[in-house]
Formats: C-alpha cells, structure tokens, sequence
C-alpha cells in the first residue's frame, strides 16, 4: 500500500469547512422539523424556541461531561 503524502493545510480547512456546511444543513432541517412538531402540539414559538435552545444545552453538556469522566 503506498504511502500517502501529508496533507498540507488548505486541504485541511476545505474539507472541514465541506463536513461544517453539511452538518449545518442536515442539522437546520432537523431542528426546524422539531421547531415545527412543537409548534403543532402547541406550543407557542417563543417557548418552543426556548426549549430547543435548553435540549441542546443539555445535551452539550451531558456530553461534555461524560467525555472528562472517562
């Protein structure tokens, strides 16, 4: 198997920047879907919005956590 020369920086940052844009597209979608099935059982915008923002702030932090347990 041959040996593949490294990387140099600019080739880095494109391909982080390709996997941020399609993270955010996927993750844009999936939060406007949750914005809307909230808002379909009645919640009113704002607190929907609110409560999106507090279930992401969890979930950051639980994992965070769990990553300096170990």
């Amino acid at each position: 198997m041959p040996i593949m020369p490294p990387q140099d920086d600019r080739d880095d940052l494109d391909c982080q920047e390709a996997l941020e844009v399609e993270f955010q597209a996927h993750a844009g979608v999936a939060l406007l879907q949750l914005l809307d099935d909230a808002k379909s059982m009645g919640w009113p915008d704002a607190e929907a919005r609110k409560a999106i923002m507090r279930l992401i702030e969890v979930h950051l932090n639980a994992g965070r956590q769990a990553v300096e347990d170990v």
